[in-house]
This record gives C-alpha cells, sequence and structure tokens, in this order.
C-alpha cells in the first residue's frame, strides 16, 4: 500500500533564548498578567528571514504551568496550561 506524500511549508521558526534578552515590553507584559509567575523558559518566534514575530514564554505560576504567545509589543495572543 502506497502511503501518500505529506508536503510541508516551514511557516516559523524557534529559537530559545535567555530570560534577560526577553524585550521589556513582553517581560512587562507577562509580570502584568502574573506578577507571581516564574519564567522557565523563553523561545523568539522569527519568519524564515529571522524577522522577531513575537515570542513564547513557559512560566510558573500558583503551582502550575503556563505556556504564553505574545507579540513583539507585548500583547498576550494565546495562553495554554500545560
Amino acid at each position: 500500500m502506497k502511503r501518500p506524500m505529506v508536503l510541508m511549508t516551514l511557516l516559523q521558526k524557534e529559537e530559545e533564548i535567555d530570560r534577560e534578552s526577553l524585550p521589556g515590553p513582553v517581560a512587562d507584559a507577562v509580570k502584568k498578567a502574573y506578577p507571581e509567575a516564574k519564567i522557565e523558559e523563553v523561545e523568539k518566534l522569527m519568519k524564515l528571514d529571522n524577522t522577531v514575530t513575537g515570542y513564547e514564554v513557559e512560566i510558573k505560576s500558583a503551582g502550575k504551568e503556563i505556556e504564553l504567545e505574545l507579540d513583539v509589543n507585548g500583547n498576550i495572543l494565546k495562553t495554554e496550561n500545560e
């Protein structure tokens, strides 16, 4: 039996960065939305030409792990409980 060929197009890439490299507006938005949270991991989201489109921030707050997706201006676009 032949398998169908699946073609995928890469739309963006992620690169892990240090917490200290998180831009001020993004860090401020996380702190404002989750004042007690500890930032565990940060990734910058980029187009294929390396233009930064946003950030993915994993935090720990009140014993819960939460993943946030923010744009470059610090607007929270998506929240996911893990």
